[in-house]
């Protein structure tokens, strides 16, 4: 009998020993880890004035623009999109700007492309009706997206030839052109909206990803 109680008591102690070297072990392996994944915020900096021009299809100046009006709307430096505002546009006007676009977070994202839309139905038919076209880079055809831009640096343009040595490189050109087959009237659903003399609103922006390359 005693032999028995022996046992049990050896036995239990066993258990017991096991059970907090288990419980050791497994709390041992509890760890608690905090992910800091970084800010991603990209901005505009500056934008050049609009410089507007009236040319027919072979690139010629064919009209005064004292009467048209190019402005950015309520735009501060860092904004994530810029609204461009054209009062009196016609066929044949085009607008040509430059914008920096800045890495404002603390990790490098990816540009996957341009964005613009119409503030107004009118100024988003005309584009869905391809009588406006908006061009990255002055009808340059050699941009490509994605691009890169680590936290702090710009979006640039061309990284190739002379440009490269240039603080051009740090600003995206833009162009907005008017075709010259824009109708003086348009269809917006239901409606029948007049083009010319209006005041138009355009909005870019350039959206991102955080690059994990």
């Amino acid at each position: 009998m005693k032999k028995i109680k022996l046992l049990s008591g050896v036995l239990v102690g066993a258990l017991l020993c096991v059970g907090v070297g288990y419980a050791a072990w497994t709390q041992s392996f509890t760890v608690t880890n905090t992910v800091n994944t970084g800010e991603l915020k990209v901005g505009i900096e500056r934008a050049t004035q609009p410089k507007l021009e009236a040319i027919d299809s072979t690139g010629y100046e064919v009209r005064n623009i004292s009467d048209v009006s190019a402005k950015w709307t309520s735009f501060k430096e860092g904004d994530e999109k810029i609204n461009l505002e054209i009062g009196n546009a016609f066929p044949g006007l085009r607008a040509s700007y430059w914008i920096n676009v800045k890495n404002y977070g603390t990790v490098p994202v990816r540009a996957e492309k341009i964005v613009v839309k119409g503030m107004t139905p009118l100024a988003q038919a005309l584009i869905d009706q391809n009588y406006v076209r908006f061009l990255p880079g002055t009808a340059d055809k050699n941009y490509r997206f994605p691009r890169t831009i680590e936290p702090g640096d710009y979006l640039k343009w061309k990284e190739y030839g002379w440009f490269s040595f240039s603080h051009w490189i740090y600003w995206m050109p833009m162009q907005v052109t008017f075709n010259h087959d824009m109708p003086a009237e348009i269809k917006v659903g239901n409606e029948i909206m007049k083009v010319e003399n209006q005041n138009l609103v355009f909005e870019t922006y350039y959206p991102v990803v955080q690059d994990t390359k």
